[in-house]
Parts: structure tokens; sequence; C-alpha cells
């Protein structure tokens, strides 16, 4: 038996104890004790609070330390599978059993606690609820019974009801009981009906106002009715029709349980005009509603003082004494013998109120006066802080009033309400928050309605401007190529948006990939040194500042380049012509210098580094493995441009969804405002951070830190022969495409190279044709992925799996509208080797089709397979 203990602070906080100690449930932590096989056995008490102990008949520092089979040894262990499932698999358990002690029935709630092998247990008196469970079943027979003897009245009263079914609940036949002439019934029996459902729809068509038709249809669906009369004997309900030639338009329709001759449950439907009830129906329920409402009422109060309150005493207004009700706050400083009820109020003002608030107390608890300030009044509080600074709530309560009126006694109850007060604040801030969101919102709408449209005018008055040049060739190409640019700046603009909702969401899934630092860096300068070109900037990369040690890496290389490609076009975005990017990074070794400040000195990000600087890199990562190298590298990536920059108030809201700068930039610059929030979304889910530092009129700079996993050196991509050098002409390629328009242009695009193209409608087909044909008639694959039959990961799955070389090394390049950074790594661990966003053009297909063939690309797929 394990020693007793005093419990510490720390186990206080950690069990909840002060809220625990004051529930009415019994309430424990216990710790479940396990056998050498790892099965439990005993469990001993960790915490119970006062309600269990009583109901142990015993005290808690009695219980505490103590195995319950010890104390009970002729207890039924049937309950530690329960205990051992929520303090071990952390799954919620509930269960009913009986006091071996006193008899009653209890429920069981087992719940985890977080701590392996710790579980908390609620303990509810469940006495009541089984007695009245039996007292329902006696009811049941009894209606059962008053079932049969309704029936028989109920025949007897058919001619009260307008119409009356006799309904077959399985199969829905009915038979026509009463039907009284001139009714709305009687005009429909002008023809057969297949079921009740059937004779429904046109009662409900013909007679019933568009609004009620819905609701009643369903009502009187005959599955409705049977799952209805499966729970109760009888159900009413209630409508309103078109008039009667008699004027009636209020109706009730009473459904009875029944049998017919061969036992199958059946309804008994009638109908019956209530007119004459309606509007004294209509007062009751008014009635009624205003009781439900006052003792709703009376409850809440009733719950407030029980379970809301901490102190509570009951005070003699007349002989100014008062009654210890609860003493879990500080009742005890009240209640004193000697004292008159004045004289405590006063003493515990006095020692804990804060001074301000003391004279507003004082003369709030004045009880000479409490009479007449109560004499229209059942309830008066107020609100104060106390000297440790949390803040409390004292509310005095009528009790009783004697003959005249005049309150005679007073509940007086106080609880804490800082949690109140501090969610107070919270909701201020939240409704602000959400002002601001919305006015973001609202603004990003107008300006997604005006970046659309704006380019979608554009197309519409090129293709007209095309039609009046025909014949001009080298009008038709410039026309082209605004359309072209044009077009990619709306896929640009729609895949920001879908890429901001899917992070948002947190549907992206988290997956890491060995891929070459350098060899990504090199991809995003170059993009990013173009672009800067066009626009007549000058774009550098300070490459020698920095020295990459750990160039192999492995996380999300995705994520990576979109972080860096989005800071390098909002800085080309917000840029003049005539002004310089500078970029750079560097690498952190030591993480706990990782935070630092954004304007430190680092390693850059090499575009145009030499083949012998690379080596050196490469030498030095080697060098680095060969010793006790970490397993963590932390980088910094920079960049600083000389742009508008950003006033205070926006570099507050950089990172929230559709922010810009200032509104004047929306004439100026194009775009959502989504790129820096894409950004900070994916620095976030990348466990980095982003520091900006920017002046309005001089420019900004742009800080990011990521961590990765060092990866392995063969990840890394030596040096080889251009991509442009390698030739495509003769290929045969498979296209996988189940959109025939698609799949004609990828056709096009693919021969007009050269290559020699077979059409696949669909991933099966896919991988029947590659199944049957020869090794290495095919050099590489071009796979849609969203398909029928068969997607394009499972068919690349089925490929990669095949027992021959080509199947292994062959170059599967996806075709996918699904462009977010999980699609690429899901496609790249499916075994596919590049990913063409659409859409596609001849360049990017034809350039990874070259990427793919070189013999560095060839050999890592072979080594990753």
């Amino acid at each position: 038996m394990e020693n007793k203990r005093a419990e510490t602070t720390d186990e206080r906080h950690l069990w909840n104890i002060d809220i625990n100690d004051r529930s009415p449930h019994g309430i424990c932590v216990m710790h479940v004790r396990l056998n050498e096989a790892g099965a439990p056995y005993d469990w001993c008490f960790d915490y119970c609070n006062p309600a269990l102990a009583r109901a142990e008949g015993t005290t808690p520092e009695a219980l505490r330390g103590q195995s319950y089979f010890e104390l009970r040894p002729n207890s039924s262990r049937e309950w530690l599978p329960y205990y051992y499932r929520a303090a071990y698999e952390d799954t919620y358990q509930a269960f009913d059993i009986v006091s071996q002690r006193t008899g009653t029935y209890l429920r069981v709630e087992a719940l985890p606690t977080g701590k392996t092998g710790y579980c908390m247990c609620i303990l509810y008196n469940i006495q009541q609820e089984i007695i009245d469970k039996e007292r329902q079943n006696q009811k049941l027979k009894e209606m059962y019974q008053q079932l049969a003897d309704e029936k028989k009245v109920l025949d007897q009263l058919c001619t009260d009801y307008t119409a009356v079914y006799q309904v077959n609940v399985d199969t829905g036949t009915f038979n026509v009981l009463h039907i009284a002439s001139g009714s709305n019934a009687s005009r429909l029996m002008d023809r057969d009906y297949t079921d009740f459902d059937a004779f429904t729809d046109r009662y409900v068509e013909t007679y019933l106002y568009s609004e009620e038709r819905e609701r009643f249809r369903s009502w009187l669906r005959v599955t409705n009715i049977r799952k209805l009369l499966s729970e109760q004997p009888r159900v009413t309900g209630h409508y309103e029709s078109l008039p009667t030639p008699d004027g009636h338009c209020y109706f009730e329709a009473q459904i009875v349980r029944t049998y017919d001759a061969q036992g199958q449950m059946c309804a008994l439907i009638g109908f019956r005009c209530i007119d004459a009830i309606m509007e004294r129906e209509k007062a009751v329920q008014q009635k009624l509603k205003t009781a439900l409402d006052e003792a709703q009422l009376r409850y809440e109060i009733i719950s407030a003082i029980s379970k809301a309150y901490t102190t509570i005493v009951r005070i003699d207004l007349a002989q100014d004494r008062v009654e210890k009700i609860s003493d879990r706050g500080h009742a005890q400083d009240i209640v004193q013998p000697e004292e008159t009820a004045s004289e405590g109020l006063r003493k515990v003002c006095d020692v804990l109120v804060a001074p301000e608030y003391r004279e507003a107390v004082k003369t709030f608890m004045d009880l000479s006066s409490l009479p007449e300030r109560m004499a229209h009044e059942e309830i008066l509080d107020t609100e104060y802080k106390m000297v440790d600074g949390s803040w409390h709530r004292l509310s005095f309560l009528v009790k009783k009033r004697d003959e005249t009126g005049r309150v005679t006694h007073v509940l007086c109850a106080v609880r804490s309400i800082s949690d109140v007060k501090r969610r107070e604040l919270d909701l201020v801030y939240q409704a602000d928050a959400a002002k601001r969101e919305g006015e973001m919102k609202a603004r990003f709408l107008s300006n997604m309605s005006h970046d659309i449209r704006t380019p979608l005018n554009g197309v519409i008055g090129l293709v007209n401007l095309a039609e009046q040049y025909p014949r001009d060739l080298e009008m038709l190409t410039k026309i082209r190529a605004r359309e072209r640019e044009t077009l990619q700046y709306l896929v640009s603009l729609v895949n920001g948006i879908l890429d901001m909702n899917k992070l948002a969401s947190g549907a992206i899934e988290e997956r890491s990939l060995d891929f070459d630092l350098v060899d990504l860096l090199v991809r995003v300068n170059q993009q990013a040194l173009t672009k800067a070109e066009k626009k007549g900037i000058q774009y550098q990369i300070d490459w020698k500042r920095g020295d990459i040690r750990h160039p192999a890496l492995r996380g999300n290389p995705v994520y990576l380049s979109r972080i860096l490609t989005n800071i390098t076009d909002n800085a080309i975005k917000f840029s003049e012509q005539g002004t310089t990017i500078r970029v750079w990074g560097e690498e952190v070794t030591d993480t706990a210098q990782a935070g630092g400040d954004a304007s430190a000195a680092g390693t850059v990000t090499a575009q145009d580094t030499p083949a012998s600087d690379r080596e050196v890199t490469s030498a030095g990562a080697e060098t680095l493995a060969a010793d006790t190298a970490p397993q963590k590298a932390v980088f910094r990536f920079y960049c600083e441009d000389q742009g508008c920059g950003m006033s205070e108030e926006t570099l507050q809201r950089v990172g929230m969804a559709f922010t810009q700068g200032e509104e004047t930039s929306r004439t100026q610059y194009q775009g959502a405002g989504l790129g820096l929030a894409i950004t900070k979304q994916m620095v976030d889910r990348m466990g980095g951070q982003m520091k900006i530092e920017s002046t309005l009129g001089v420019g900004t700079k742009l800080m990011i830190e990521l961590p990765f996993a060092i990866g392995e050196q063969s990840a890394l991509h030596p040096e080889g022969q251009s991509f442009d050098e390698i030739s495509v002409a003769g290929i045969r390629a498979l296209v996988v495409e189940d959109n025939e328009l698609n799949r004609e242009i990828a056709t096009f695009m693919l021969e007009n190279h050269g290559l020699e193209v077979t059409p696949a409608v669909d991933g099966q087909e896919a991988v029947e044709i590659f199944e049957k044909s020869a090794p290495g008639y095919f050099g590489a694959i071009y796979m849609d992925i969203m398909m029928p039959r068969m997607n394009g990961l499972d068919a690349t799955r089925a490929i990669r799996a095949m027992k021959r070389r080509d199947a292994r090394v062959i170059p599967i390049i996806a075709m996918s509208a699904n462009a977010f950074a999980d699609d690429i790594i899901n496609g790249r661990l499916a075994g596919m080797n590049r990913h063409l966003a659409k859409p596609v053009d001849e360049e990017s297909m034809i350039r990874a089709l070259r990427e793919c063939m070189s013999e560095n690309d060839v050999l890592k797929l072979s080594d990753e397979l």
C-alpha cells in the first residue's frame, strides 16, 4: 500500500481540485495499477472530493493514496477494464453500477486526464432515473390498454370526423373508413391511388397553402407515421387549408396506432374541423408559453444560487442575524456567533474589498435600508474589485416577505466574476477584430471585382480587336501575347485565393521530402531575375556573404519555394523602374541564435554560384556529415527593396488575409493582398517566423527564418549538362488525360517538338497500355491526376510497382489543375518526377521532360525507388 501524502499546489492545479471539491457529485482521480503482464489489477486514489468521501463513509484524506481492493477486498473487478481504457487508451468510458455500501444505482464516467495511468471518475446518483423508468414502463402498459379502449370509442366517433382512413404503415396501402360529403377529401376520391403518400401529395397540392405544404407532407409520410407510432400510440397535428365550401380552414389530424386482423401495425388517421376551438387553443398556448417563461426564469434564479455562487448566507433582517448555508468562499468571515449580520458584512468589506470600492459596497450592504430598496425588486446585486485584484459580484435575493409584502429574509450570495470580466474584454476585442475583418473582406470583394473584371474586360476587348485584324499577323501576335499575359495574371489571382482558403481551413497535409536547397534557390532567383529585368529593376543576389553548410535538407520544398517566390514577387510588384532589390540568406547552425534581429548579416541564396563554389559548399557539407553534425539547420532568407514601403498601420495588419498597403495602391499595383498572408501561414506551418521592417516611401526589408531537418547528401544534384541541349525528338510519350480537348492540346504541343504521342483516356487504360508495351518503348508519361476509373496517383503507383526496369525510371510528369503544396508532394511521393499546373504551356512541358531525361535526375529517381 502506498504511503499517504499531502497534496501539493501543483497537484491541486493539475486536477482542478478547487473546482472539484465543490461538486455535489463524487469525483476522484485514480492511478490504475498494472501487473507484470500489463493488465490492470487494482487502483489507488490520487485525489477524491468531499462528496465521494461522504459516499464512502470516510474523508478525502483517509482515501487519498489508498488501494481500492485493500479497502474493499470483496468488491467486483468488472470496473477495472473501463478505468484501464480511460487511463491508458485515452478513451471516455461510462457505465452503471450498484453501490455496495448504500445499494443505490450510480452512473460512472471515466475520463482521460492526459497523464498516462491516471483517469478521472465522476459518479452520478441515478436511483431516481431507474425509478422513473420503471414508472414509465408501467405507464406504457396502461397506455396499451387505453389504446384498445380508445379504438373502440374511435369507431363510434367516426361520424365526428370529416375523413377517417386506415393505413398499413409497412406497405402504405389504405382503406377509407369514412368521408363526409362536401369535404375537401371527398372531391379527391375520383381516382384510385397507389398508396397513402400519393393521396397525401394530391391533397397537399390541392388544398394547402404553399408555406404549409412541405411541413405537412413530411409529417404525413407513411415512413414518418411508422416512426412516430413506434414511439407513442397517438400523435396529433394541426394545419390550415384553403377554405372548404362550408368556410372551414383549420383542421386537426389525429393518428392512432392499431393493428389489422393479421397483426400488422396500422395507423388510424382521422381529420376533423377545429375552427371553433383554434382560437381558444391559441389563447391557452400563449398562457402556457408565458407560464413556461416565468418558470424558466425562476429556475435560472434557483440554479444561479445553487451552482454559481460560492458563498451563500441567509439573513434575518428583523433580528439582524445571519445563518451560514455555504462556506466555500468567505462565509466563515461573515458568520461569527457574537456578531450581528451588519457587523460581519462591514468587517468583510474593510478587509477584502479594494479601497476604491469600499464606500459604495458598504452602502449597498446596508441592511437597514434593504427592505425599502427591495420593495419592488426580487434581486439586487453589485460588482466590486477585491484587494487581490479579482472581481466579485454580491447579490441580495428575496427569500421571504411578510403579509404586507415587506422583505423579512434575504439570501446574500457572492461569487467570483474575474473570468466574466476577462471574457467581456475578450468579446470587445473579438468584436473589434470581427469588424476589422469584415471591413477587410468587404474591401477584398470590391478589389476582387475590380481585379477580375478589369483583365476579363481586357481579354474580351483583345478578342474583339483580333476580329478586326484577321490578316495582320504582327497585330495578332501582339494581341495573343497580351491575352496570355492577362490570363496568367488571372490564374495567379485564383491560385492565391485558393491557397489562402486551403491554408486557413487546415486541409493541407504536412509532408516532407529530401531536396537540394541550392538547386531550389537557383530556380527561384532565376524566375525573380527574369521578372525584375522585364520591369527594369536591378535584382542583386549577394551570395558571396554566405556559406550554406547543409545544402541537403528534408522538409517541404514546395512551401519554401512558394514563400521565397511570394516575397520576391511582392518586392518586384511594389518597386519602380531603376530601383534595386537585394536578396541574401544565412544558415544558423546554433538554434539558440534563431529569432535574432532581422537586420543581422547572413548567408546568401546563390543563383549564379559558380560550379567551383558549389563544389566547395558540397565538400563542406560532406566534412560536416563526417563529424557529429546537428540534426536541424535554421536558415534566414532576406529580401530588401526600394519600393513604396508600408505605414505603421499597414505593418500591424501584415499577414492578415485580404490586406494590402495604402488604398491608393489599388490603381497602381495589381493583386489580391494575399501574398504576405499566404506566406505568413506557410511560415507558421513550417515552425518559422517572419519579420518586416518598412518605411513608407523608402522601402521594405523582410526576413524569413525557417528550420529544416538535415537530409541525405544523395539528395544533392551534381552539375550536369544544360537541359536545353537534350533532344526530345522521336521520344514516344503516353499522354493520359480524360478531357478530350486537353488531350488534343497536349498532343499537339508534344508533336510540335517531334514526339510520338499515344493517348489514354484514364489511369486504368494508361496502366494497361504501358503493361502491354515492350520494355523501353515509351520514353515519358504525361499524367492527369483527377480521372474516372483510376486517378493519376494510383496509376503512377501501379506503373512504378511493375517488375521491369523502365517502369522504375520512366519520367512521369503530372498535369493537374490541383496546384496546392500537398498535391505536388503527394504526386512526388506516388512516384511522379514533376508537377505541371494547368493551364500548361508548351515550353514547360518540354523543359520538364528534358529535366527528367537528364542523367542526374534519372539516377536520383532510381535511388529513391
